[in-house]
């Protein structure tokens, strides 16, 4: 359902759910680097490499080279992408309320737990499957 949500409210901004990770993680950090997202999301490269180039391809980011080191690009976002950052991150914040509508404080609480105890069990599965 999230999907099907995300990608009805994200229409007008001609986004899809597919990029919202990938598109938050730069709004978040302007001038990440690719490997950075990849490494951070836990998502493969060819995956992280479409996704920049639709982005970029709809205006919303641009690639600059890193100074630093000549072989990494560094990902910034744009103007257009500035206009709609508050409004992208108000639409995510909305699917949170709507999934937690009519929860308490205290369940509010102890869900927050088990979706952080969830990302940490998922996270330590990949880093030991990295590891082996």
């Amino acid at each position: 359902y999230a999907q099907m949500y995300l990608d009805h409210e994200l229409k007008k901004f001609d986004l899809s759910s597919g990029l919202v990770h990938i598109f938050a993680e730069i709004l978040k950090n302007d001038g990440i680097s690719q490997k950075k997202i990849v490494q951070d999301l836990k998502l493969d490269k060819s995956t992280v490499s479409k996704a920049i180039k639709k982005l970029e391809e709809k205006k919303y980011i641009e690639k600059k080279m890193n100074r630093n080191d000549k072989r990494e690009y560094l990902l910034f976002y744009t103007l257009k992408a500035e206009k709609i950052r508050i409004d992208f991150f108000k639409i995510l914040k909305s699917w949170t309320n709507i999934l937690l509508k009519d929860f308490s404080k205290e369940k509010y609480q102890i869900f927050l737990k088990i979706l952080d105890k969830s990302r940490t069990n998922a996270l330590s599965h990949f880093l030991i499957k990295d590891i082996k």
